[in-house]
């Protein structure tokens, strides 16, 4: 039984790292928030996970969104910022 969750995870985490959020994130105040957020999320598909770091940087300076932290946290985690991606996966 063990083994099953652990395999269960694995596939999860695989299918978490693909993908970032792409919901449509109404709590941004300003259109400009929601452009940083876009942004970033067409540069973490285009693999430039540096670049959509910086923009969900942006957008979390304009809202506190649950789609922003999780994005940057993910965005974190692949260019190797771990405490970071972590202090914002708690903040999720």
């Amino acid at each position: 039984m063990n083994r099953r969750w652990i395999g269960a995870a694995a596939a999860v985490t695989v299918l978490m790292m693909a993908t970032p959020c792409f919901a449509q994130d109404p709590d941004f105040p300003t259109k400009e928030g929601a452009e940083r957020f876009a942004e970033g999320n067409k540069l973490y598909t285009a693999k430039n996970y540096e670049g959509a770091r910086l923009k969900f940087l942006q957008a979390l300076a304009i809202s506190r969104s649950k789609g922003v932290t999780f994005n940057l946290a993910r965005s974190e985690e692949q260019v190797g910022k771990f405490a970071d991606a972590y202090g914002h996966y708690q903040d999720y």
